[in-house]
């Protein structure tokens, strides 16, 4: 998942099946988004990117405002 920007230095933007669902949940407003998929835990929630963060990540940006973008954390796990 990424900033939502035009930028090409937004290191890694949302694609895939696995990602899509966690970006839907969060565009959606829920607080945040988890799933098991081939042993792997996802659980993605949104975070605050303030004009410290926005200088690397969005440098073309026309705002200093503080912009939300999600994380996704994923680790493996035995399924049961």
């Amino acid at each position: 998942m990424g900033v939502a920007s035009p930028s090409k230095t937004t290191p890694f933007l949302a694609s895939g099946r696995a990602t899509r669902p966690a970006v839907e949940a969060l565009k959606a407003g829920k607080p945040s988004h988890e799933q098991i998929q081939n042993g792997i835990l996802r659980r993605a929630a949104p975070i605050t990117l303030s004009n410290q963060c926005l200088k690397c990540h969005v440098p073309d940006r026309k705002s200093t405002e503080d912009r939300k973008a999600g994380l996704i954390i994923s680790i493996p796990v035995a399924e049961r």
